[in-house]
């Protein structure tokens, strides 16, 4: 990514701390893990970010100097420093918002200036349903594609698989799509393309969000990821 101007991601972080301490970082330095950083696979290193935990709404900000995750449905690497000040360091893993911030947002900003964001647990949900529950939710993206039929087999063949609840969610996104391919659909407006997107969820956590991930990937579905909306 060249540019990180008005980049907002929400996602899964994670934290990594004693084993790397002192290693080197993507960008040349040695990684501290009692500085305020993070890794990303994306954002130009270094850039700033506004990391905030959507679960209790501590945010901190942190200098991107590093690459990571590895784990294909984490969105962020947060040094022991920064895991701490959210509160993720027991449980590993936050539900987290990123927003790239200008060079004159770097302080720190005030604790729960944001209301938080409740995480809503799997509740009964219409398997048979193409169409998302409503509420800030867990997801497992299994899939992104611009023809409905390519969505269609893979939402059968997870089913097949016991991958439920599993839905279709049809969205429209600037005309080049996120997974490269040219739009096909003519409903869209030029500007535009229809991406169908293959989603698993609610989920009641992030752990689930892993177990299934682990079961895609047996069915041959690499790539998974956590999304929160």
């Amino acid at each position: 990514m060249a540019d990180a101007g008005g980049y907002r991601e929400r996602g899964v972080a994670s934290w990594y701390g004693k084993k790397f301490h002192g290693r080197r970082a993507s960008s040349g330095e040695a990684y501290d893990m009692y500085a305020m950083t993070a890794a990303h696979k994306t954002l130009p290193l270094p850039s700033y970010v506004r990391v905030r935990n959507l679960q209790n709404g501590r945010a901190v900000i942190v200098r991107v100097n590093d690459r990571g995750p590895f784990l294909n449905n984490r969105l962020i690497d947060l040094s022991y420093a920064a895991a701490a000040r959210l509160g993720i360091i027991g449980s590993g893993t936050g539900v987290v918002e990123v927003e790239t911030v200008g060079p004159g947002e770097t302080s720190e900003p005030a604790p729960a200036a944001k209301p938080k964001v409740e995480i809503i647990p799997a509740a009964a949900a219409d398997q048979g349903a193409d169409n998302p529950p409503a509420g800030a939710r867990l997801y497992l993206q299994v899939g992104a594609f611009t023809e409905w039929d390519n969505a269609a087999s893979l939402r059968e063949r997870l089913e097949r698989a016991q991958l439920r609840p599993i839905f279709i969610q049809s969205t429209l996104v600037a005309a080049e799509s996120p997974n490269g391919a040219d739009a096909q659909e003519t409903d869209a407006p030029p500007d535009q393309a229809r991406i169908y997107r293959v989603r698993i969820g609610p989920l009641p956590s992030v752990a689930e969000g892993d177990r299934l991930t682990e079961l895609a990937a047996q069915h041959g579905v690499a790539g998974a990821k956590i999304v929160v909306e």
